[in-house]
């Protein structure tokens, strides 16, 4: 009857139903929505309406007098009685998108928010699909695999994260993660529905080299791990560097159209892509990264080094004692400038600078000795990497 009512008076508004408010909240996770109205008498509207006002405030509320009418009071933007007339509801409508427009969220956590899955490279999800079906997959085999792939390191390393787990210490290791959950527990986070949905949806992006950026982030976190003496330390350095471009799968998700437009202008002008995403969309994907492996509950250590590691050393006043962001720099610095076959494929146009940076750390640090054994390192430690 409500829907009735508001495509009569306003036929331009595109108007869905759901029966739950459990429904409602999956449709507001995959759509953009505008305004929710919700019956308050619902059992759960109340928790529907807290929900969203914490973790969608962009979205209006309105909601229909519930009992206990104070709780949905709180959480809505308007209230109305339980059957209102046409116009007030109409108004009411207005006026709740107007009020959650004008509310603060941090853009770079708009992005994240009830970010589950991201996509694997085609390739990795394939071979992991046929290692998963053996029922005597091997865990060190899986681990390497799932080391060549960024959003399938980080699937994994946020179940292994979960707060229900209640380690001790955050998990920074694919191995130990798959020790610790099991593989039939990996395989139906990897190869669930959404993560086949997830590809699906960024394989349209043309310039999105999925494949190359995993492999991009595996050699970085192979250096960055070999630069640190500190074993903890060293293990943080290896996990920030493999996801360091998280957050670009994390874009390509939730802003496609302003990501394949990012995409195209960073090519079209030979320029670095994270300085194109700062232009077009006021942060890059560094710091949508490390928000949201902070939501998943990684180490401070690893978001803080995935946040920064777009930002030179020596410019910024960073170089102190080479830490765990340092080595993850410096190693993206090195393997973009001095091992070509593992570059990042978005870094156009700084190549000199990035080349400038990486010897200036390098004499720093007195890293000389070990930087020149890398390139075997990363030969070896690389040979069996899926090849597109």
């Amino acid at each position: 009857m409500l829907c009735e009512t508001l495509r009569g008076i306003r036929p331009h508004w595109e108007v869905l139903t759901v029966a739950s408010p459990s429904g409602a909240q999956a449709l507001c996770s995959v759509l953009e929505i505008d305004v929710v109205v919700i019956d308050g008498g619902m059992a759960d509207a109340p928790e529907l309406l807290r929900g969203l006002a914490v973790e969608q405030p962009g979205i209006g509320r309105v909601a229909l007098a519930g009992d206990p009418p104070e709780l949905v009071a709180l959480a809505a933007h308007q209230v109305l009685p339980h059957a209102p007339a046409a116009y007030p509801l109409v108004r009411s409508v207005a006026a709740a998108r107007a009020e959650a427009a004008r509310t603060q969220v941090d853009p770079v956590e708009r992005v994240v928010a009830d970010l589950d899955t991201l996509p694997c490279a085609p390739l990795v999800w394939t071979r992991l699909r046929t290692m998963l079906a053996d029922p005597d997959c091997d865990a060190l085999h899986l681990a390497d695999l799932i080391h060549h792939d960024v959003a399938a390191t980080a699937a994994v390393l946020r179940i292994a994260n979960n707060p229900g787990l209640r380690r001790a210490e955050p998990a920074t290791d694919v191995a130990e993660a798959i020790r610790l959950l099991g593989v039939r527990t990996i395989s139906s986070a990897l190869l669930a529905p959404q993560a086949l949905a997830a590809l699906r949806h960024v394989r349209p992006l043309p310039g999105l080299r999925v494949h190359e950026i995993s492999l991009h982030g595996y050699a970085c976190g192979v250096v960055a791990r070999a630069l640190l003496e500190d074993p903890q330390q060293a293990a943080q350095a290896f996990a920030a560097g493999l996801l360091q471009d998280v957050g670009r799968l994390a874009l390509a998700m939730r802003r496609t159209g302003p990501y394949r437009s990012a995409l195209s202008e960073a090519a079209w002008q030979e320029r670095p892509l994270h300085e194109v995403e700062r232009a077009l969309l006021g942060f890059d994907h560094a710091a949508v990264g490390a928000a949201l492996l902070r939501r998943w509950g990684l180490p401070e250590g690893v978001s803080a080094a995935v946040g920064a590691s777009h930002q030179p050393r020596l410019a910024s006043g960073l170089a102190g004692p080479l830490d765990v962001a340092g080595a993850v720099r410096l190693a993206h610095c090195l393997v973009t400038t001095r091992h070509p076959g593992w570059r990042d494929p978005h870094e156009r146009g700084r190549l000199p600078s990035l080349a400038l940076e990486a010897d200036a750390l390098v004499e720093l640090y007195g890293l000389g000795d070990a930087c020149a054994s890398l390139g075997a390192q990363l030969t070896g430690t690389l040979a069996g990497a899926p090849s597109s």
